[in-house]
């Protein structure tokens, strides 16, 4: 796909929801940590997760929909789920071991 046609495919508004999401539960997750840090009673606390929590309820919307707009001409093709199922495993799989690896590592190295 060119540049041209996937910046035609380009939906701005759900880019810019999808900007408005990741802000979400940023502010979530730094507003957790400030009310943590200066001990501010637990009610806000749950303000900062009701955040956070609609942040990625949103991103799950999104992707469903980008899915099914980006598959819709392949829905009943034979082999597709299969197809459709090995490039999302390709895509997802080595970054998720990337990032576990990571993370282990870091609290191995945080609790000696």
């Amino acid at each position: 796909m060119s540049s041209n046609e996937n910046q035609a495919n380009t939906i701005y508004s759900i880019q810019i929801l999808r900007a408005v999401a990741a802000l979400f539960v940023v502010a979530d997750h730094s507003l957790i940590h400030i009310l943590t840090f200066y001990n501010i009673p637990q009610p806000y606390h749950a303000m900062a997760w009701k955040l956070g929590g609609i942040g990625v309820m949103t991103f799950f919307v999104i992707s469903g929909f980008v899915m099914v707009l980006t598959n819709d001409k392949k829905f009943g093709e034979t082999g597709e789920s299969l197809r459709f199922m090995v490039n999302r495993v390709i895509r997802i799989v080595p970054l998720y071991w990337v990032n576990d690896l990571h993370c282990r590592r870091l609290i191995h190295c945080h609790c000696k």
